[in-house]
């Protein structure tokens, strides 16, 4: 499979070193894993996504192919009412009011 310090790795190295450490997860070992952020999905392939949604506000989720974002095929999942929002900061951006810098612009379309 591999070297590792001289020592050729085998596939039951690899296996028996997976084995511990899903016997470790069983047991509840680890108090603070990682959190897994990223799903890769075979082409027409979904995820049934499951979680505890108890942090309000507009969740974006979006994929990492620009033709997605183009497209609009970023859901969002809102979380809460209303009332479990803070209030608005004044002067806060809405939908069609921010415009990006000039300079930004320029840069975008090589003007």
């Amino acid at each position: 499979m591999g070297d590792f310090g001289g020592r050729n790795i085998s596939r039951s190295d690899i296996e028996a070193v997976i084995d511990q450490h899903m016997q470790r997860l069983k047991n509840g070992e680890y108090s603070n894993p990682p959190g897994k952020d990223t799903i890769k999905l075979i082409n027409g392939g979904y995820a049934i996504i499951r979680f505890k949604a108890n942090n309000p506000g507009w969740w974006l989720l979006h994929c990492h192919f620009i033709w997605h974002h183009i497209t609009g095929m970023e859901p969002v999942i809102h979380v809460g009412d209303k009332s479990d929002l803070p209030p608005v900061p004044r002067g806060f951006p809405v939908c069609n009011n921010w415009r990006p810098a000039v300079d930004t612009l320029k840069d975008l379309y090589n003007l």
